[in-house]
């Protein structure tokens, strides 16, 4: 309720947007990186919308990353730590692509 206020909760399709895969194939945008944690309790939810959105009708390129041994936002409570210099770097790769 905190990210999205007047969401119906974690199903919602503004916070899971594998809920509804009809909706994917309207994205705009021509790319799109998942990130999830090896041990991040979201971490079956980023692998599904993966999935989901890679199976979709959207005509975008989607690739995925885990960092192993890492839980939710991990980046930010250890931005030192090997793992998340990995994340950055990709990320500054993807944004820069």
């Amino acid at each position: 309720m905190y990210i999205c206020p007047g969401s119906s909760g974690v199903d919602d399709v503004r916070i899971n947007p594998a809920m509804d895969p009809r909706l994917l194939e309207k994205i705009v945008c021509g790319k799109v990186q998942v990130c999830v944690g090896g041990v991040d309790k979201y971490r079956e939810r980023g692998l599904r919308y993966y999935e989901v959105l890679k199976e979709s009708g959207w005509g975008g390129d989607v690739d995925i990353m885990e960092s192993e041994g890492k839980g939710h936002v991990f980046h930010l409570t250890e931005p030192d730590c090997e793992e998340a210099n990995k994340l950055i770097t990709l990320l500054a790769c993807f944004f820069n692509r």
